[in-house]
C-alpha cells in the first residue's frame, strides 16, 4: 500500500510538472518513519528478554567491578583534569618504588641461602648436635696426631686435624672444634716470682673468651631476634653486602654489623620496626651516616637486659673514659664498658670513610624513589668509587675463588662446581676449603707494607685491591734500623733521614702477586714524596 501510494504522488509530480526530487524525499522519510515504528515494535516486544539478559550479566560482575561505559568521541579525547594527572603521577612513581623493590629482591637472592637447602642445613646441624651430646663420657687421655686422619661414618666425611675436625655434607663442609669454658681461665693463670697464682688478660685470653662465652650469647641472642622479626636477616645481608662491596669488609666484624642492624628493629622509634629489608636497609644507611659515634655510645638492648636506669649509667661511664675507648662504641647488656666487637676495628678513617659512603648512598637511593624519570639502578650504590685510592692493584679473575659473588656477575666464571654423584670418578678427594689466593696476598701485603698503607678490597669478588697511603706515610724518618722497611735514605737540610721507596714498594706489589696481579695502577696526582 505504501509503494503504491509512493508510485502514485510521484506519477503526478511528473504529470504536474512538479521537481521529482522533492517528491522522492518525501518518500523517502515516510518510509523511514514506517521502518522505526515497525522497529520500536519489535523491540517493545524484545525488552523483557534483553532486560534479563542484562540482569544476568550484571550478576555475574561483582560488586566493586567497574562497569563499562560507551564514551563519545569527543568525551575520549578531551584533555586529563589535574586528578587524573595526580592519578598518573603516583601511579608512575609507585611503578618505580615497586622496581626499586624488585632490584633489591633481585640482589637479596645472590647474598642468602635457598630456603629448602637452608631447612636442610639447620636440620643436620640439630641431629648433629643431638648426636654430639649423647656421647658418653669416657677417662681422659693424651692424644697425639702428627697428621690428618679422614674417615667416612655413614653418609658423612670426617677428616680430623689435630685441633679441629672438618665435616662434609651435600657439598658444605663445617668445622667442629672442642671448647672447653674453664680454658680462658686456665690461659690467665701465671706465677709470680715469689711462688704466689696470678690471673692476667692476655690477648690469647680475651679472644677465646670471646669465642667460647661471648660469641655464642650473640648467636643465639640474634636467633631470637630474627623469630619476632623476619626481615632482620634479609636487612643484615644488604647491610654486610654494602660495606664489603665498598671494599672494606676488613674494616668492621661481622659481628658489629649485626649488632647495628639489631638496633634498628631493637630501637625503631619514631618509626616501627622494619617490615622488609629493603626499608631496614635504608634505615642501616640513614643510622650509620647520622649517629654521633663521637660524643654517644650505640646501646642495643638484646632481650631488654638494660633498664632504663642503666642507661645514664653506661652514658657516664663512657663518657669519662672516652679518650681510650674505640672510635665506635657499641653496649650489649654482657658488654656495657668495653665494646668487644668494636676494640679492633674499625679505625677512625674506615669509620669516616664509611659515614660518608652511608651520607652518599642514602642520597642516591632517595633521588631515585623521588625522580621517576631518572635512572632506577639500586646497585649504583654496591659499586665502589675508586677516585679515592692512590694505588690500584688489578687482579687476575681467573684466581679469584668468589668471583661469582661480584655484584655485576661476570659474563665468565671459572668454578668447577662439584662432582655429580653419576660421574664415572670413583676417588673422592676433599674439597679445597680455607684456601682464598687475594686473603693470602692482603696478608704478606699488610705484614710487609701495613705501617705505609691501607689495602681494601671486596671479599665477594672483587677485582681491584685500593691502596691508600697513611698521613703520617710519606713523613721523613730518622735513620734507624727499625726504619727500613719499604723506605731509602735521602738527604734532607743536611740530615740523613728515612723515606718511602715508591717505586720499589710498587714492584714489590707485583712481585708478591705473581700470577694473581696483572697490573699496578699508581696515581701519581694523588701522593708525592
Amino acid at each position: 500500500m505504501v509503494a503504491g501510494v509512493g508510485k502514485k504522488r510521484l506519477a503526478g509530480a511528473r504529470e504536474d510538472g512538479a521537481p521529482a526530487g522533492t517528491e522522492r524525499k518525501e518518500l523517502e522519510e515516510h518510509n523511514e518513519e514506517e521502518e522505526s515504528k515497525d522497529k520500536d515494535k519489535g523491540e517493545s516486544q524484545n525488552a523483557p528478554k534483553k532486560a534479563k539478559l542484562r540482569e544476568k550479566r550484571e550478576e555475574a560482575l561483582p560488586g566493586d567491578m567497574m562497569r563499562p561505559v560507551k564514551l563519545s568521541r569527543a568525551e575520549l579525547y578531551k584533555p586529563p583534569t589535574n586528578e587524573e594527572l595526580n592519578q598518573l603521577k603516583e601511579t608512575e612513581n609507585l611503578f618505580h618504588s615497586s622496581l626499586l623493590r624488585m632490584q633489591i629482591e633481585e640482589l637479596l637472592t645472590e647474598v642468602k641461602l635457598k630456603e629448602k637447602r637452608k631447612k636442610s642445613i639447620d636440620g643436620f646441624l640439630h641431629d648433629l648436635n643431638t648426636l654430639l651430646s649423647r656421647i658418653p663420657e669416657t677417662q681422659e687421655t693424651e692424644a697425639s696426631c702428627s697428621g690428618q686422619l679422614s674417615v667416612w661414618v655413614g653418609h658423612l666425611y670426617f677428616l680430623c686435624l689435630l685441633t679441629f675436625l672438618w665435616l662434609l655434607k651435600d657439598g658444605y663442609v663445617f668445622r667442629l672444634q672442642v671448647a672447653y669454658h674453664r680454658e680462658p681461665l686456665l690461659m690467665k693463670e701465671s706465677i709470680t716470682p715469689e711462688g704466689m697464682m696470678k690471673y692476667q688478660d692476655t690477648e690469647e685470653s680475651l679472644q677465646l673468651e670471646m669465642e667460647i662465652l661471648h660469641l655464642p650469647y650473640l648467636s643465639g641472642t640474634l636467633h631470637g631476634l630474627q623469630q619476632q622479626h623476619p626481615a632482620f636477616s634479609g636487612t643484615s645481608r644488604l647491610a654486610k653486602r654494602w660495606i664489603c662491596a665498598q671494599m672494606l669488609s676488613d674494616g668492621m666484624s661481622d659481628e658489629c654489623m649485626d649488632l647495628l642492624v639489631a638496633y634498628l628493629f631493637l630501637h625503631p622509634a619514631p618509626f616501627t620496626p622494619p617490615s622488609s629489608p629493603q626499608v631496614g636497609f635504608l634505615r642501616f644507611l640513614q643510622l650509620m651516616a647520622t649517629f654521633d659515634w663521637k660524643n654517644n655510645p650505640l646501646i642495643v638492648n638484646l632481650n631488654g637486659d638494660i633498664k632504663d636506669i642503666d642507661y645514664a649509667e653506661i652514658k657516664n661511664d663512657f663518657m669519662a673514659a672516652r679518650s681510650r675507648l674505640p672510635v665506635m662504641f657499641i653496649a650489649t647488656p654482657k658488654d656495657r664498658k668495653d665494646s668487644f666487637w668494636t676494640r679492633d676495628r674499625p679505625s677512625a678513617l674506615i669509620l669516616q670513610r664509611l659515614i660518608m659512603l652511608s651520607l652518599e648512598s642514602v642520597n642516591t637511593l632517595e633521588k631515585q624513589l623521588m625522580d621517576p624519570l631518572g635512572s632506577h639502578d639500586v646497585k649504583m650504590v654496591f659499586r665502589p668509587p675508586l677516585d679515592l685510592y692512590d694505588v690500584l692493584i688489578h687482579l687476575n679473575s681467573r684466581q679469584i675463588p668468589r668471583h661469582r659473588e661480584a655484584v655485576d656477575k661476570p659474563v665468565k666464571s671459572f668454578v668447577r662446581g662439584m662432582l655429580k654423584k653419576s660421574a664415572s670418578v670413583k676417588s673422592f678427594y676433599f674439597p679445597v676449603v680455607d684456601y682464598d689466593p687475594v686473603q693470602s696476598y692482603l696478608e704478606e701485603l699488610r705484614a710487609a707494607f701495613g705501617e705505609l698503607a691501607l689495602f681494601c678490597y671486596d671479599a665477594h669478588g672483587g677485582e681491584v685491591i685500593g691502596v691508600l697511603w697513611k698521613p703520617l706515610a710519606f713523613e721523613p724518618q730518622p735513620f734507624k734500623t727499625t726504619n727500613v722497611k719499604g723506605r731509602m735514605m735521602a738527604f734532607r737540610t743536611n740530615k740523613t733521614v728515612m723515606v718511602p721507596n715508591v717505586e720499589a714498594i710498587l714492584e714489590d706489589f707485583e712481585t708478591l702477586g705473581e700470577g694473581l696481579v696483572l697490573s699496578v695502577e699508581a696515581r701519581t696526582e694523588k701522593w708525592s714524596i
